[in-house]
């Protein structure tokens, strides 16, 4: 079993919502699905046969934040699954490593299965080691609590074009040295799409995916949570 996510950032509607439902809830998939859509559409989820994440969460359950999303409300509108530090909050809204981690620990407080992302910016291209080093500098060894880390390298989300699978495996084994737990899911996302999915499970040694625009075209996520089943 491998774990894919689908993360739809700030896309998607009633309407889009309501025959992605429709149509995945027909495919019968042995893998871990988890689709994570704009909070505003989480209610929408309620007959969905899968996993749902939201693509964020606050680090306070309650309180004057306005605009912020609570760990406690997300867990009550269903949802198992949250990410934590996608390269776009930490770039355009400035989320430090400590804001990441806080999150994290409030994600596990109240029940939510944190999917961190990690990933070199373009600036860090030469120095991957050591961006992703300090990204992970907070966490604890040995962790017990189901998180999930996504290598995302900026440079290749959006574009098209994946990390070479040489270079995945790479950073996934690092990262795997780094927190010193062969238990740990580590996922790849960056241009996935239904071509190269099933190389970057096979080859670069990805326990999952994280899968951002092909996630809303649903033949194509048919097609990538099908593939599960043979790997």
């Amino acid at each position: 079993m491998k774990i894919i996510i689908a993360n739809w950032k700030m896309n998607g509607s009633v309407n889009f919502a309501r025959k992605f439902i429709r149509e995945i809830n027909q495919v019968d998939s042995q893998n871990l699905v988890i689709v994570c859509p704009p909070a505003a559409l989480l209610d929408r989820f309620s007959n969905f046969r899968y996993y749902i994440g939201a693509q964020d969460c606050f680090y306070r359950k309650k309180g004057s934040f306005t605009g912020e999303h609570s760990p406690l409300l997300l867990k009550e509108m269903g949802c198992k699954y949250a990410i934590i530090g996608h390269s776009e909050r930490r770039t355009n809204f400035n989320e430090t490593d400590n804001i990441v981690f806080k999150k994290w620990k409030a994600a596990i407080r109240y029940g939510l299965v944190p999917i961190v992302c990690i990933g070199e910016s373009l600036h860090d291209e030469g120095n991957w080691q050591g961006a992703i080093s300090q990204q992970l500098k907070l966490f604890p060894k040995k962790l017990s609590n189901g998180t999930i880390f996504a290598y995302e390298p900026i440079g290749c989300i959006g574009t098209g074009v994946a990390m070479s699978l040489d270079r995945i495996r790479t950073v996934l084994e690092f990262v795997r040295g780094l927190l010193n737990d062969e238990r740990v899911s580590l996922l790849y996302g960056g241009s996935v799409n239904s071509q190269n999915a099933r190389q970057i499970i096979d080859k670069a040694g990805a326990d999952g995916i994280l899968i951002g625009k092909t996630s809303l075209n649903i033949q194509d996520f048919k097609k990538i949570i099908l593939l599960g089943n043979s790997l």
